[in-house]
């Protein structure tokens, strides 16, 4: 008896991520795998970036300042963010806030049609 053999589909390859190539300047956040590399940025004002298949993609983020201030209030971050046929979906959970700093922990999750690859990571933000 033979059985069909079924390709999994490879999910994107999230790449450490260089900040020193993204020149950012003031309110940052980096957030970091589970190996401890940088693997999401963001200027805290609305755009983030991710390495994925050795290309550094740029994503602008739709949320309104009444929905980050909500999700702020409840310690969360949740955000979907789309460009050059990915998505990326930030669910992150606050453990952390002092002064211009906040940290957070949870997972990102980058999808390129039916192919998926989700990513614990731990990091923050300061100004």
């Amino acid at each position: 008896m033979a059985f069909p053999l079924l390709a999994a589909a490879a999910g994107p390859q999230v790449n450490r991520l260089d900040t020193g190539l993204l020149h950012l300047n003031g309110g940052q956040c980096t957030f970091e795998n589970q190996t401890r590399q940088t693997v999401m940025a963001s200027d805290w004002a609305g755009k983030f970036w991710i390495k994925v298949d050795g290309r550094i993609v740029e994503f602008v983020t739709h949320r309104s300042d009444e929905e980050m201030q909500r999700q702020s209030d409840h310690k969360r971050w949740r955000d979907t963010l789309q460009a050059r046929g990915l998505t990326v979906t930030v669910d992150l959970k606050g453990s952390g806030v002092r002064n211009d700093t906040a940290a957070y922990q949870g997972r990102i999750e980058v999808r390129r049609g039916d192919a998926v690859t989700r990513i614990a990571v731990s990091g923050g933000c300061s100004a």
